[in-house]
């Protein structure tokens, strides 16, 4: 008896185990299903039916799973990644002196607006010799007035450009605003800008070394003794300063009203020289004598000095800032006009000038014009400088703040005067001269200040710093303490809490002053 092969359907010796046609094995495990036999008298047959693949539907839902949870694992973990940086930039924001928050500004804005004139001025300027920042409530500068918001500060890059810090207290979270003497550049998140900075290489690299340069900062009189070695000579100039302090003879004084400071080296007009900071430059004018027949007729000569190539040349190691230093302290300030006359001077005065004719009488009147045009600003010791944090104790409130600069107390300039004027004429005169500004009527001693308003006869108040609990506070003085300020609102907080209660702070502070 034959049969059919279910491969290829030939017919096959019932007992044959391989198909002689195509090798189908009879002995194998069927996977289709049989032949059909012929019906209706057709010599068709239903073909081999494969069987139908049925798909793991519960693996396919777990690989689904997982690529979601792949997916929701990369997602957290570019976030996370992104927190720590923007954390990371924020405490080195936070840290940034206002210099070096000025240098990233600078490589920021370098890097996001590179065809900027002002800017490009001021960046190469800075990789050169560094950058001077200075600061203000508001800046005309180049004709366009910069004004920061809410009572915080603009700040001037090397006289060129500004930028504003919406956040002073916290600058990580501040926005900066940029401007360039024409137009408002736009503002930057101070997080984003330094992340800006820092994915940049090259960014990165200009930041550091602006900051890099901008290491060494310079008190006035420092700059007068690099001023002075430039212009006579190390040993020259340290010898004349030797000389002024054995005769007691003033060679320093403060800027004038044109911003220039002046040194004496001599006894003579034509030895002074004058001198004025301007960006990361110095300007000195001086009566070139030597090109001169009589040192009377002697041209003005002005001359420009980098103040890094000073620095690189008088200040750059250790012995050298020590000398500098040292000589700095040693300058004489010239106090005011009226130190050059003493009792004995005036009690000197003949019989037969006080009887000179109506004209002499009538020049010295118009002499006294102006007497208190030339008043020394004081210096407020670095220590004391910057912005302090009342403490709610005394008569002062929680989070008062007073503002001490180089010169200043909050903006308002403090000069020097030797002795109060006692006639009312010569108050109004010192009024006019000083509106708005501080007289301090004794020596600077320390770290204490005291002073009125100009051409008031008004008690004295002042600030002395002093050491509470270890902590440097400034302490407001008039007759008796009034106030505690401190260097931060949470320290000024902290001690308000501690102390609110505390009948004997009074004493306490009366011994630790001055």
């Amino acid at each position: 008896m034959n049969k059919f092969c279910p491969n290829c359907g030939k017919l096959v010796p019932q007992n044959t185990r391989f198909c002689p046609n195509c090798g189908h094995d009879f002995g194998a495990k069927e996977t289709t299903k049989p032949v059909s036999q012929p019906t209706n008298n057709h010599n068709s047959f239903s073909q081999p039916q494969k069987t139908k693949k049925h798909f793991n539907k519960k693996g396919l839902m777990w690989t689904f799973i997982s690529i979601i949870i792949v997916i929701i694992i990369a997602i957290g973990g570019i976030f996370i990644y992104d927190f720590h940086q923007d954390q990371e930039a924020a405490v080195a924001i936070n840290h940034m002196s206002k210099k070096k928050l000025a240098g990233m500004t600078l490589a920021y804005v370098h890097f996001k607006y590179p065809k900027d004139h002002a800017w490009n001025e001021v960046y190469d300027e800075a990789l050169n010799s560094g950058i001077r920042v200075t600061k203000h409530k508001s800046y005309n500068l180049n004709g366009y007035t910069v004004k920061a918001a809410r009572g915080n500060n603009v700040y001037i890059i090397n006289d060129k450009v500004a930028f504003t810090i919406s956040n002073e207290q916290e600058p990580a979270k501040a926005t900066l605003e940029l401007a360039d003497g024409k137009k408002n550049l736009g503002t930057v998140n101070a997080v984003k800008a330094y992340k800006t900075v820092m994915k940049d290489n090259n960014s990165a690299s200009v930041m550091k070394k602006i900051n890099s340069k901008s290491g060494v900062s310079l008190t006035n009189t420092q700059l007068a003794i690099l001023v002075g070695f430039a212009h006579s000579g190390d040993r020259d100039f340290t010898e004349e300063i030797q000389m002024n302090k054995r005769t007691n003879n003033p060679d320093y004084y403060e800027e004038s009203e044109d911003g220039f400071h002046q040194l004496q080296m001599g006894a003579d007009g034509p030895s002074a020289i004058f001198f004025k900071q301007v960006g990361r430059k110095v300007i000195v004018k001086f009566q070139d004598v030597n090109n001169a027949k009589d040192a009377a007729d002697a041209p003005e000569k002005t001359v420009e000095y980098s103040i890094s190539d000073l620095i690189n040349r008088y200040y750059s190691t250790a012995d050298q800032q020590r000398k500098v230093d040292d000589l700095a302290e040693q300058l004489i300030v010239r106090k005011s006009d009226e130190d050059d006359i003493d009792d004995e001077d005036e009690a000197s005065s003949s019989s037969s000038e006080r009887d000179e004719d109506s004209e002499n009488s009538s020049t010295k009147k118009s002499n006294l014009a102006g007497k208190y045009s030339n008043l020394p600003l004081v210096k407020i010791p670095s220590a004391m400088q910057g912005t302090w944090y009342a403490a709610g104790l005394l008569s002062s409130k929680l989070d008062e703040r007073v503002n001490l600069g180089t010169s200043t107390i909050d903006n308002k300039k403090l000069y020097y005067l030797a002795k109060s004027p006692s006639d009312s004429q010569s108050l109004k005169e010192l009024k006019e001269e000083h509106k708005n500004d501080y007289i301090m009527l004794e020596k600077p001693r320390g770290t204490h200040i005291s002073y009125t308003l100009a051409g008031t006869q008004t008690d004295a108040t002042g600030y002395e710093l002093i050491n509470l609990e270890g902590i440097p506070c400034l302490v407001n003085v008039s007759g008796v303490p009034s106030g505690i300020y401190f260097k931060s609102s949470e320290i000024a907080k902290k001690f308000t809490n501690k102390y609110k209660n505390d009948k004997n702070l009074t004493e306490e502070i009366m011994d630790k002053l001055e």
